[in-house]
């Protein structure tokens, strides 16, 4: 991930940013703002190429966007394709909040080994998750 000055970003920004940096790079950060899912920075090119959607730019930050409403699709896809995503989603109602940025959070994580959500996975619904332990 290119080079981040956190005190240049913007109250949102830096927030996305906390969550980024609890993540490996792998995994794409969803983040809810308003109508849509968007993508920042390295994620934004990722999903960008992945999804065939438009990336654009604000500023100097790099982002894509996919709508709310049919997120589920837009995760499907990717999970189809072997990424895990990050679902930051905002955890109050946006028109009760002044003054500051709407309280956001990790509310699931979704890979193709974490799936339950039947109608996400594109697997079979017989598919099972297998484990072994192993000890010396």
């Amino acid at each position: 991930m290119e080079e981040i000055n956190p005190k240049k970003l913007t109250p949102m920004l830096k927030h996305w940013y906390s969550i980024r940096k609890r993540f490996p790079l792998e995994h794409l950060i969803a983040y809810r703002m308003g109508d849509f899912y968007e993508f920042f920075y390295d994620d934004a090119e990722r999903i960008s190429k992945l999804l065939g959607i438009t990336l654009t730019k604000r500023g100097d930050v790099p982002l894509a966007g996919i709508p709310h409403h049919s997120g589920h699709n837009y995760f499907n896809n990717l999970i189809n394709l072997g990424e895990t995503l990050v679902i930051v989603d905002q955890l109050e109602d946006p028109a009760t909040v002044k003054g500051r940025i709407v309280k956001r959070g990790v509310t699931r994580i979704l890979s193709p080994g974490t799936i339950t959500e039947a109608m996400i996975s594109a697997s079979p619904p017989d598919s099972s998750i297998d484990s072994t332990e192993c000890s010396d």
